[in-house]
């Protein structure tokens, strides 16, 4: 995939769940889930991803799996199935990975509306789960002449990086799961009405591909005064520091391979997004971030030491690797291109034949073992 992903904006994030009762006042008829978390539609150059709901939102009938007995007892109960024209499937977590999904989508068809995940309580969540692929960002190696994938993470789905026809929410909070299996224990104990059923709404504007939002991004903005915005772009920027006593000027050039970089990225992706407040992903970069840090003021109380070593350390934290490397990629441009650093125009850019070695901080897992990766390159 391109290194290029589009987030959109959600203009509608709400989940509610209703039971169908004859002659009931609207507030009494609905009851809204303002916590949910939701999948929402992502773009690159050529494809898009994630999911979302019709613009009037998804609505079928509320069936609850918990297990694996009860997910293949629903799949065989065709008279229920016959019975209604659309589903909206609630699913412990537990079971969300290709399996299950890949088999409600293929025996429900078009009658799948929508899934909606729950979590019991913080006790109850999944001993591992990884919706990213099993050898992450595969379609960037380093290693220009490999051929064979190295699926280092096991466990990884690749949910995220799919395409489905119907909204994905999840509900976290324990308090929000224990009110909606109260309805359904009390109206979906048989197949006669009322019954309860769910609404899903996350109506997203983007789709298709980058170039296709953008283009409707530059129409509306040509139309209306007032600026209207499909798509945002991922990302956002890298920033780099110096110590103050190496920074080279054009009369003193740089030597070859005396540049030390260190690097941090800063951002993480996850599946499902808050309608408010942050939203934090996998592989939470603090724990790297804050070893960045340390490591910079304590090489900050040496500087003398440091410069006897003929070296230029520069550290550099990047905004935008989670998906694809696109702060790598801007980061490798402006160097090819003499834009690095930039600010100084008394000083000389660096270029990638005055790097003499990355040093790069990433937490993979929570562990108490420290591991350390290194790749010579002559």
């Amino acid at each position: 995939m391109h290194s290029l992903f589009l987030l959109v904006y959600l203009f509608l994030q709400i989940f509610v769940v209703f039971c169908s009762q004859p002659k009931r006042v609207v507030d009494r008829m609905y009851i809204s889930f303002d916590r949910a978390r939701y999948c929402v539609r992502r773009l690159n150059g050529t494809h898009e991803i994630g999911c979302q709901s019709s613009i009037r939102g998804n609505s079928g009938r509320m069936y609850m799996i918990d297990n694996d007995q009860e997910f293949h007892i629903y799949l065989t109960d065709k008279k229920l199935i016959d019975s209604f024209n659309s589903f909206i499937i609630v699913l412990n977590v537990n079971l969300f990975n290709t399996y299950y999904i890949d088999y409600l989508m293929k025996h429900l068809d078009k009658k799948l509306n929508g899934l909606l995940l729950y979590l019991k309580s913080n006790l109850s969540r999944p001993l591992d789960f990884s919706h990213d692929d099993q050898c992450p960002n595969n379609r960037n190696s380093f290693y220009l002449n490999q051929t064979e994938k190295i699926n280092w993470n096991s466990k990884g789905t690749s949910l995220f990086f799919r395409s489905f026809p119907f909204p994905i929410m999840l509900i976290d909070e324990e308090d929000d799961y224990k009110r909606l299996i109260e309805f359904y224990r009390q109206f979906n104990n048989s197949q006669s009405s009322p019954a309860c059923g769910l609404e899903l709404k996350s109506f997203q504007n983007a789709a298709h591909t980058t170039k296709t939002c953008m283009t409707r991004n530059d129409i509306s903005h040509s139309l209306i005064d007032l600026q209207e915005i499909f798509c945002d772009p991922i990302g956002g920027l890298n920033i780099y520091s110096k110590l103050p006593q190496s920074i080279k000027i054009k009369p003193d050039q740089r030597s070859l391979k005396s540049v030390i970089l260190i690097l941090v990225t800063t951002d993480s992706f996850q599946m499902f997004l808050k309608p408010k407040g942050s939203t934090g992903g996998v592989q939470q970069p603090a724990t790297a971030l804050i070893t960045f840090l340390t490591l910079a003021h304590l090489i900050g109380q040496e500087q003398d030491e440091f410069k006897k070593q003929n070296k230029e350390i520069i550290f550099v934290t990047l905004d935008g690797d989670a998906l694809d490397y696109s702060a790598s990629f801007k980061f490798m441009f402006d160097m090819i291109n003499g834009y690095f650093p930039i600010g100084n125009k008394n000083e000389q850019p660096i270029k990638i034949e005055h790097i003499h070695s990355i040093i790069e901080f990433q937490s993979l897992s929570m562990t108490n073992e420290l591991w350390i990766f290194k790749r010579s390159s002559s």
